[in-house]
């Protein structure tokens, strides 16, 4: 199978600086049924490029048999490669004065932008970290509660991969005073959202090095969904970190190929 018969970008409405969000768009080369919006992180980029985390995402997608929609949520600037690796100088050259509520309501717009682009009957959300939890207030209709425009889209199925509900003791405090982190709703809203989540399966991802949450924060939202057993689940992947980018110490893409073949099982 071809990764992407269509591959293609839209642009969309955004809430602050350039006023744009990016959907970088994979469509299978065979018919599906599935479509997954994928959000990246706090911070993050995401282009369809071979070799960005989130376009060989979007194309392991379309090569098992759906349709991903990748999201770029709108920033002042769009040159993180110029910042030579100083995340935090980036954060703050790209999102000063962004708040979450502005980032909630970019995955909202992106959500609906997807399912107007393209027609797939059923309709998944993945987020990484702060993605995560853009997911869970979408697919529990509480993002309304931040002012946000929320999608109406019926939701078949949340992952979250790196997300928890309260940050480990041993976390980089400092990071919380950067644009969108500086103004974090309490956790009890991330704990509401999974309580009310709408959809037929949820799944969790969390590497065993993940140095900002542990095993119990995450555990704790899989508890509180009101699904099933068989229809939730939590997997800790060993060696790999909290991006998801390395295993054992080494990059690797393998963290992404095992999120996707354990959640493909569930694509129609």
């Amino acid at each position: 199978m071809n990764v992407v018969d269509r591959l293609r970008t839209v642009y969309l409405d955004g809430s602050f600086g350039d006023r744009k969000v990016h959907l970088h768009l994979f469509t299978p080369d065979q018919p599906f049924r599935d479509l997954v919006v994928v959000f990246h992180g706090v911070h993050g980029n995401a282009t369809p490029e071979e070799g960005n985390k989130y376009g060989d995402l979007g194309r392991m997608i379309a090569q098992r048999g759906a349709a991903a929609a990748v999201v770029e949520t709108s920033r002042l600037r769009r040159d993180r490669q110029a910042f030579e690796g100083d995340k935090n100088r980036w954060a703050v050259e790209a999102f000063s004065g962004k708040t979450f509520a502005q980032e909630i309501q970019d995955l909202a717009w992106a959500v609906r932008g997807a399912t107007e682009e393209v027609e797939a009957p059923r309709l998944w959300l993945w987020g990484f970290s702060l993605g995560g939890i853009g997911a869970m207030l979408i697919a529990s209709g509480l993002c309304s509660s931040l002012g946000v425009d929320s999608p109406a889209s019926e939701v078949e199925g949340v992952v979250v991969s790196g997300t928890g509900d309260v940050l480990r003791d041993t976390a980089d405090l400092g990071m919380l005073k950067l644009p969108i982190l500086n103004n974090l709703p309490d956790r009890s809203l991330l704990q509401d959202a999974a309580r009310n989540l709408k959809a037929s399966f949820f799944a969790s991802f969390r590497g065993t090095e993940d140095d900002l949450f542990g095993v119990a924060s995450c555990r704790r939202l899989v508890d509180l969904v009101p699904l099933p057993e068989e229809d939730k689940f939590m997997q800790e992947l060993p060696g790999v970190d909290h991006s998801f980018r390395m295993m054992n110490g080494q990059p690797s893409r393998e963290p992404l190929r095992l999120m996707v073949d354990r959640v493909r099982l569930r694509w129609g």
